[in-house]
């Protein structure tokens, strides 16, 4: 008996020693190669999705029994309320205020932290960023800006090119929208200049704008253009042939130019007579046209590829096509591995179906309800109060005894045998719904509905809004089958019957009158227009799942979604469900930007802070499909290099038929 004890002891030993192997390093090879551990700084990236996606990886690896060594680093945000979401769901990480001053910030040395103090930039394995994209948008019309303006986009940009050149970051994922300066991007982060890029066609007043210094035997870079992409102080190296230009007719892939494939030739101002010299006579002095690309020195040689990811296509029932470089240093991945293609399949190959429609995504009925009342019994009121009398103010005296031990909390007993358990208050719900809904029939709400709703938007108080609205009606304008092809009268309020002073009569008693009423009389007449047009489409609003931006110009928004699906989430955004009658809220539009929000710690935002978090958030599957691909990618090189017939969608058959 007492052999055979020991001999189970041993056993379970072994067993859990292998279990200890298991969850330490994971997989032999894995470990050796290192593949299993990353090392995260994330900037501008709002609601730091990166970190939770890699968490949740995290979390999905332990349960299998491998251990995935995940260290996030830095965070940089400068908004104060994003920095607090930030600081509470990741305690302990550097928190920096601005990314222009940490790109600025020698490596080693140290920047201000969100908090006023100074703590060194840490470096990191990857770098994750999404910098700020407000005037790139295409809602900007007239009014956006280049990288060289220095906007709110151009300021982000570079410097977080500048944290990339300092800290030296193997890889990076950089997320913008489509109406980004990818080319210019890639140019600055590459250090090469195509003067096709510069001026299309050759010649024109535009190449004149980018001027150079003489510093020593090489030319700096003392004034940048709005059309090209050279960084300032940048010393040039020379030139050489230009690569392939890859033309695309479709607006989701511009026209970009690969790296040159010839040989570098060295440009030297030894011969140069003058302090500064511009682009065009540089050009002229050494023959350069079209075909050739300017080579500047960078700290580090990377390289670059762009995808173009929708979050629908991974399971999230939003639209909102975004734009995804990836950026690695030359060699970090080995010779000769296509880092580009791979990273591509790999991303490709982890999209997922869309299983769910918007309407899974919001919040049950039972936070609409008011919060039921409190089980536990509440103290009796004082003597005094009870008689009409203040209880005189008594100043306790100091305590010199040390103060007595805690309370244990009491075990969890069965209500059959013990009666107290049914006292134990239950959590509660947040009631997200009903304090929304709350706040809206309250004072700030009345004070917004006569705000907006106040005066006649039709007729005394137009603008052009109200003519955009007129040409939808009259069929006048808009891109192609966006406006209504059968006229509609001016007058025609289906759905809202909205008049001057707030005046309405809704369609459907189970719309959200306290929201409706806080509405512009410019939304109410959208939906309006957005309902006659889904009714030309064989759609009744109020029965299909269609979800409308009702924050835009009715010419700007597309009223024609598939159903079930809404459009792109984005800050002040307000989508508008005429089969529910309410809009989305915040904290249901973090959750349709796959965040899990019921895991994080949510503290005093607001519903409007909630979906400013959301619109400037990555969506947690995309991002994360991004940095699993660039994880995977040295273990799925190998296996080609093994085996030259592996294909990713054998490993899909294998994994659907349990293996």
């Amino acid at each position: 008996r007492v052999r055979a004890t020991a001999t189970a002891r041993l056993a379970r030993a072994a067993r859990a020693a292998r279990a200890a192997r298991r969850w330490r390093g994971g997989r032999p090879d894995a470990r050796e190669h290192g593949e299993l551990r990353l090392s995260m700084a994330t900037a501008c990236s709002g609601t730091d999705a990166p970190v939770v996606a890699m968490r949740v990886a995290q979390e999905a690896l332990a349960r299998r029994g491998t251990f995935f060594e995940f260290d996030h680093v830095m965070s940089c945000e400068i908004e104060p309320y994003k920095q607090s979401f930030i600081a509470r769901n990741n305690p302990g990480v550097l928190l920096f205020n601005d990314i222009a001053e940490c790109g600025a910030t020698p490596r080693g040395k140290s920047a201000t932290t969100a908090y006023g103090g100074l703590a060194a930039v840490p470096s990191a394995s990857m770098i994750v960023a999404g910098t700020s994209c407000k005037d790139f948008s295409n809602l900007k019309g007239k009014d956006r800006k280049s990288i060289e303006a220095m906007g709110t986009s151009g300021e982000t940009f570079i410097g977080f090119v500048n944290l990339l050149f300092e800290q030296q970051h193997d890889v990076g994922i950089l997320e913008n929208v489509q109406g980004a300066e990818w080319d210019k991007m890639a140019y600055y982060i590459e250090g090469r200049l195509p003067l096709r890029s510069v001026a299309p066609g050759g010649g024109g007043a535009k190449v004149h704008e980018l001027r150079f210094e003489v510093a020593g035997d090489a030319f700096v870079v003392s004034e940048v253009s709005e059309f090209a992409a050279a960084r300032l102080g940048a010393r040039l190296l020379g030139f050489r042939e230009v690569g392939a230009r890859h033309q695309s007719t479709s607006k989701k892939k511009p026209p970009f130019f690969e790296p040159g494939g010839g040989a570098l030739t060295p440009i030297s101002s030894a011969q140069f007579r003058g302090s500064a010299v511009g682009l065009a006579s540089l050009c002229e002095r050494f023959g350069l046209g079209d075909d050739h690309e300017l080579c500047f020195a960078a700290p580090v040689a990377y390289r670059t590829t762009l995808a173009y990811l929708d979050a629908k296509e991974w399971g999230v029932p939003q639209t909102r096509a975004r734009k995804y470089m990836l950026l690695w240093k030359e060699g970090s991945f080995g010779e000769g591995v296509e880092v580009a293609r791979r990273w591509h399949e790999l991303c490709t190959h982890l999209r997922c179906p869309l299983k769910y429609n918007v309407d899974s995504f919001l919040l049950a009925d039972e936070n609409d309800a008011p919060p039921l009342p409190s089980t536990s019994p509440s103290p009796p009121p004082p003597l005094s109060s009870a008689l009409g009398q203040r209880r005189p103010l008594r100043r306790r005296p100091p305590r010199l005894l040390p103060p007595p031990p805690p309370r244990l909390p009491l075990l969890p007993a069965r209500t059959a045998r013990c009666p107290v358990a049914a006292l134990t208050p239950r959590p509660l719900p947040p009631q997200r719904v009903h304090r929304f809904r709350d706040a809206l029939r309250g004072p700030l709400g009345r004070l917004t509905a006569v705000s907006r709703q106040g005066g006649d938007w039709w007729g005394e108080q137009a603008n052009k809004d109200t003519q955009a609205n007129k040409d939808f009606r009259a069929c006048r304008g808009g891109k192609v089958g966006q406006f209504l092809k059968t006229p509609l009268a001016e007058l025609s309020r289906p759905y809202t019957n909205w008049g001057g002073q707030g005046q309405a009569s809704l369609a459907s008693h189970t719309w959200w009158s306290e929201l409706v009423s806080v509405l512009s009389q410019r939304q109410l007449d959208m939906i309006d227009c957005f309902g006659v047009k889904a009714a030309e489409l064989g759609l009744d609003p109020l029965h299909h799942s269609l979800w409308w931006n009702i924050s835009q110009n009715v010419g700007r928004t597309e009223n024609i979604p598939l159903p079930g699906i809404t459009g792109c989430i984005t800050p002040g955004g307000e989508h508008f469900g005429p089969h529910k009658g309410r809009s989305i809220l915040g904290y249901e539009k973090l959750l349709l930007s796959g965040i899990p929000a019921d895991k994080l710690l949510l503290g005093t935002e607001s519903e409007v802070q909630l979906s400013d978090l959301a619109g400037n958030a990555m969506v947690m599957p995309v991002v994360s499909a991004a940095i699993l691909a660039v994880l995977c990618l040295p273990a799925y090189a190998r296996k080609l290099a093994e085996d030259a017939k592996f294909s990713l969608a054998s490993l899909a058959s294998h994994e659907a038929g349990g293996g």
